[in-house]
Order: structure tokens, then sequence, then C-alpha cells
């Protein structure tokens, strides 16, 4: 019998062979065997300290161990993941699996993270825009409705907690979804779910055909720079989406990185950590609900927070003005955004405020403060959150994002 992602993935992605065993020679063979096919340099590398380590070889293009690691962090099975170059690099194969150019379409509902209408732009797909509710709450009602209105719908893209927003979706939302378009495959990015007190649905999409959960080691493990994410779901799907990866996508010395940050040791830190960030999430907001110039503080998804208020513009003028500003693109000019690089907001009554620049969406907009812990710099739009900074909602004249996964 042919699988939904057999169905549903492009031709050219059926024709490839999966990659060679001997690729996964170290699993096989031990780190120390000789790949003839490989035509490394024997020589070690002319470099000191951790990076001299078999930085010379090939690393796998999915690392057993790691795999192994990431799979129990995630409470599935090996086979059910690929990692990938963070969670991006997950969006962008699942676009190019299944993804015609100029034929098929992906969904998304704005405003939310920007990558997913990027890849799909990028690979040629159409892009179908719905919206959330006023309050920014997924309407999953209206998403189905939309959804089913195309029949070329080939990726529908749910992101819980929402960036921007911070507005986690239910689980039941997400899975009516799953079950009212049995023949489209339902991304739903988890990348902040560990600042939020939801329950992860990647168990629940390894028993799914088209359910797809999207993580990261970005956010709450602070491995942002190694650049680790993953795709989880069933067997068929993902291997189908692995075919889409080049031939050695992960760093050694950033899967030397995952492994040693995930040991078992360390996990308890990433818990007191990920507990501190809330509870100076928390802080932070009581205090920029003090302000008047806030209309509205929204908590309680991420490592960040989204604001409301009513004169953007007087907003804008307090901010600090960068010393050489870059040009701005027509599109940013017109939708606006808090990140100098990725995070749009869409068409939406609101609109992120960017940071030194005057220029903002309609009358009322939206800055998005990143509750990760930095210091503060001059004329650096970071602001710490720490536990020993932001001591008045002086806090509220630096914005900053963290927009990438």
């Amino acid at each position: 019998m042919t699988t939904l992602a057999a169905r549903l993935a492009r031709p050219e992605i059926l024709a490839l062979e999966p990659f060679d065993i001997a690729a996964q020679a170290n699993s096989v063979f031990t780190a120390d065997a000789i790949k003839l096919d490989a035509n490394e340099n024997p020589f070690a590398p002319l470099v000191q300290g951790p990076l001299s380590q078999r930085i010379n070889r090939y690393p796998e293009p999915q690392p057993a161990p790691l795999r192994r690691t990431m799979a129990a962090l995630y409470g599935v099975e090996p086979e059910n993941l690929v990692i990938t170059r963070g969670a991006d690099d997950a969006i962008d194969i699942l676009v190019r699996a299944f993804c015609r150019p100029e034929v098929d379409a992906v969904s998304i509902c704005q405003p939310t993270f920007s990558a997913y209408a990027h890849f799909a732009r990028l690979q040629g797909a159409r892009v179908l825009e719905m919206r959330l509710k006023q309050n920014f709450d997924f309407d999953p009602a209206s998403f189905i409705e939309a959804a089913r209105a195309d029949p070329s719908l080939k990726l529908a893209f749910i992101c819980s907690p929402n960036n921007p927003t911070g507005n986690p979706v239910p689980a039941a939302d997400v899975l009516r979804v799953v079950d009212a378009l049995p023949d489209t495959i339902i991304v739903l990015d988890e990348a902040y779910i560990e600042f939020s007190e939801l329950e992860s649905l990647a168990p629940e999409a390894t028993r799914r055909d088209n359910l797809v959960i999207l993580r990261t080691l970005s956010k709450a493990y602070g491995l942002a720079g190694a650049r680790i994410g993953c795709a989880i779901g069933n067997v068929d799907l993902i291997a189908l989406a692995g075919r889409a990866l080049p031939p050695y996508p992960l760093p050694s010395v950033s899967i030397e990185a995952a492994l040693a940050a995930l040991s078992p040791s360390r996990r308890s830190v990433h818990e007191d950590r990920i507990a501190t960030l809330k509870a100076e999430r928390e802080r932070l907001a009581k205090l920029l609900e003090s302000s008047p110039i806030v209309r509205k503080v929204r908590s309680g998804g991420g490592n960040f927070l989204f604001l409301e208020v009513d004169e953007p513009e007087a907003l804008s003028a307090k901010l600090p003005q960068p010393r050489h500003p870059r040009p701005l693109s027509p599109e940013r000019r017109a939708w606006g955004s808090a990140s100098q690089h990725r995070q749009r907001c869409g068409k939406c009554s609101s609109a992120l405020l960017p940071s030194g620049y005057g220029w903002t969406k309609n009358r009322r907009a939206a800055a998005k403060w990143c509750a990760t812990p930095r210091r503060r710099v001059s004329r650096s739009r970071l602001i710490s959150t720490g536990p020993s900074r932001v001591g008045s909602t002086r806090a509220f004249l630096s914005s900053i994002t963290c927009s990438t996964r």
C-alpha cells in the first residue's frame, strides 16, 4: 500500500536513492573505520583544542549516538526522527520534499514565524495566509475551512507556542486539524514548548500519517550556534524528508556540543535555567504592565514577551537609533519587523515595532522582548532579564528579538 508521504512527495524525491549505508560506517565499524570511498585527508588538522578531534573526517549524516539521545529526549524512537541544522533546516527539507514549484501550496497563520513562507517561496510554492483571531489565538475552524478550499495544499504550518505572539495552541485544536485534513501534512512547530505548559505531540506524530513535529536545541538548551534541530513523524515520512538533506549536513563540532549538552548530568541544569527564564519573563512582564504606554503584555508561551502599545510612533522615537541604519526593502517597510533579519508580523491589526526605525503598521504595534539573559551593551537592542538586571520600566526602551530556530 502506498503511504500518504509517498503520495504527496515530489517525484524527484521518490526517484532519489536512500543514502549509502557506508555513510553510517562509524556506527557499524566504530569511529576508527577506514572509509576508502570518502577521500578524506589522513593527517590531523592543524588546529588546537576540541576542534582537533577527528575534524579531518566526515561526520555521520545522522550520527547514531545523537539520534538516540534526541529520540529519548522527545519520547520517540530514533527512526522517527531526522536531525537537521536547526528547525529551520527541517522546514526547508519538508518544503523541498513535498512541494512542486508553481503547483503546490503551504498554509500559514499570520502573524507567525517568517521561515515557513520564506522556504516555501524559495521553492516556488504558493503561500496561503490565514489569520489568527484578534486576540492572536488559533482558530481551527477557520483554518480548516480555508485549507479545504485549495486541493493543492501539501503542508500546513502551526506554531505552538506561536512566534511572535506566544499564544499556545491546545493539542485538541491541532489534532482537530490533523483529522480534518487527512491529505495534508500538518507541521507543528514546538520550538518554544519548553517555556510553556503544553505537552508535546511528538509521540502522537509517530502514530499519525500526516503530523510532523519540529523541535530545536537552540532555545531551551542554549545551542543556537550549534544549529541542531529535528523533525519527528512516522518512519516513512521522515525517511522521505531525509532524502532532501545534503550528504553531510551536521558539523562534527555541533554533534559533539549537542551530545555534551544533553548528557544526563546536565539535564537538571537545563531544567533550572528554563525555570529561571520563565520566572524572569513573568517578572519583566509585570514591570512592563506598569508602563503608561503599554496597553497589553502577552506572556506565558516562550522565552519572550509580546507587547501591544497605543502610540507606536512615540515608542519608536524613544528607541535607540543605529549608527548606520541599513536601507529597508519595500516588503519590510510595508510589513514591519522586530528583527533585522527574519521575523515578520504579517498583515494583522498589530505589527511588531522595529528597533531603531521609525516605521510601524496601523495604530497598534507590538514589540517583542526576549527573556534570555544577556549583558547590556551600548547601542544594543538587547536587554538582560537575568536575575541581576532590569529594575524599572525603562527596560521598555530597548527591544530585542529571537527569530531563528
